[in-house]
């Protein structure tokens, strides 16, 4: 089954994700759990496409739009199920290619409707992201943008951080495929 959502999202790079994790806990935000994940981004035309495997057995299909820019950005995400995510991510590296394969332990927590993810991310480093789903209407994507940008200040992280690519294009273009 398929399922679609949207969200706003913002994503910065940091230095150490510890004093971001009692920042958050100390403003209310709730562990959700730590999760290790491979994405395996595969070459389009068009948006991004990639079959996400955690270590809890969970695999998806993710096919998601998003233009890339600092600040808060909205995605239009495609989600669907992986019984069996090996077969698939064969079929799509030989019709596709493969143009990255991202290695993360992620952290999750939620606070006020947001999901926060704490990232160690395989050659790049420390993020921090933000998610939160929300309806296709445009008073509720600026109040979305509004509360993620007062987190990242509540949380302390400087605007110079702020990231415009996925992990998947931040990779390819470090030369770390």
């Amino acid at each position: 089954m398929t399922s679609r959502k949207m969200n706003v999202e913002l994503k910065a790079k940091v230095r150490s994700l510890k004093p971001l994790k009692i920042r958050l806990l100390g403003i209310g935000g709730r562990r959700i759990g730590l999760f290790r994940q491979v994405d395996t981004y595969f070459a389009t035309p068009r948006g991004r496409l990639k079959i996400r495997e955690t270590d809890r057995g969970n695999s998806q299909l993710v096919y998601y739009l998003r233009k890339n820019s600092r600040g808060p950005k909205i995605s239009d995400v495609y989600l669907a199920s992986l019984p069996d995510p090996g077969t698939v991510k064969a079929i799509l590296s030989r019709v596709l290619g493969v143009e990255s394969v991202v290695r993360k332990k992620r952290e999750i927590f939620r606070i006020r409707g947001v999901q926060v993810h704490l990232d160690r991310v395989g050659r790049l480093g420390n993020f921090i992201e933000f998610e939160k789903v929300v309806k296709a209407e445009a008073s509720k994507i600026a109040e979305a943008r509004k509360q993620l940008e007062a987190l990242l200040r509540d949380l302390g992280v400087p605007k110079g951080n702020l990231q415009r690519a996925s992990y998947g294009e931040l990779l390819s273009r470090s030369g770390c495929h």
